[in-house]
């Protein structure tokens, strides 16, 4: 999966690319803009995400809940959600 994400993203960040080249923009212009972009990206991220412990699974549980809520499995059980908050505490433990 995360193959697939990193290919999609780098095909359309080659594809605005290759627009910003037919305008004439120099290659070095475009390649600081784009660095530019993920440092704000990054930025985005780091002011809008929530810092909590691990250990507070009732938190990302709720977390997941909220998120579902807008999505078409809105009104199923918790399980989607539970199903969700293992995945991140299993990806937590393999990364650290």
């Amino acid at each position: 999966m995360q193959l697939l994400l990193r290919s999609l993203l780098a095909g359309a960040l080659l594809e605005q690319a290759e627009a910003l080249l037919d305008k004439g923009i120099h290659p070095i212009k475009i390649a600081n803009g784009f660095d530019l972009a993920c440092k704000k990206a990054l930025d985005t991220l780091d002011d809008v995400s929530d810092v909590f412990p691990i250990e507070k699974r009732e938190m990302l549980l709720q977390s997941a809940i909220t998120s579902l809520a807008s999505k078409p499995v809105s009104g199923i059980d918790e399980h989607p959600a539970a199903l969700i908050v293992a995945a991140i505490e299993i990806c937590i433990c393999k990364k650290f």
